[in-house]
């Protein structure tokens, strides 16, 4: 079974980009998730600048408050939901590896997209898990359907193009 995202600061940089991003809709496949979450987190103190650009985000510079608030949300919400996307995933028999680099990539029933391993200090730990935007539908309209189709279709950019999937993005 796969483990959580390593370290401390790529858990916070991936909850800043993918749980925090309101177009991935987690709120469909996590109970209990307090919305909004990007308010929450700056009103925890989070600089407003890093939760709206959180490629630009920098868990060093960010305050005591804020780290803790953006971990507990990984621990509570996002590593839950990405860990059970894995077991589904595994169940359902969607994954599949990535040659270029050696992750496996796995799409549960909840339509998370979860990498594991890869590099050799990797292996076993989740990399990546994110909710793919489907394209051409609203995200108030989006549907749990929509997430799946566009997370497995994802997939197999990946694992056939390798890690940039011909789109000039990863994971």
């Amino acid at each position: 079974m796969a483990l959580p995202i390593r370290t401390p600061w790529e858990r916070y940089a991936h909850v800043l980009r993918h749980l925090y991003d309101p177009a991935e809709r987690w709120d469909l496949i996590i109970s209990g998730l307090p919305m909004p979450l990007r308010p929450r987190a700056i009103e925890a103190g989070c600089d407003a600048a890093d939760v709206r650009n959180p490629r630009s985000a920098r868990f060093n510079d960010a305050g005591a408050a804020c780290k803790q608030h953006v971990l507990t949300d990984h621990d509570r919400f996002y590593s839950p939901a990405y860990l059970d996307s894995v077991a589904s995933a595994i169940r359902l028999r969607r994954h599949q590896l990535q040659p270029a680099n050696g992750a496996t990539l796995y799409v549960g029933d909840n339509g998370v997209l979860t990498v594991v391993g890869g590099e050799k200090e990797d292996a076993g730990y989740v990399t990546s898990a994110f909710r793919v935007k489907p394209r051409g539908v609203p995200s108030h309209a989006v549907r749990q359907e929509d997430f799946i189709r566009a997370a497995v279709d994802r997939m197999k950019e990946l694992t056939v193009l390798g890690p940039q999937g011909g789109r000039g993005e990863g994971p």
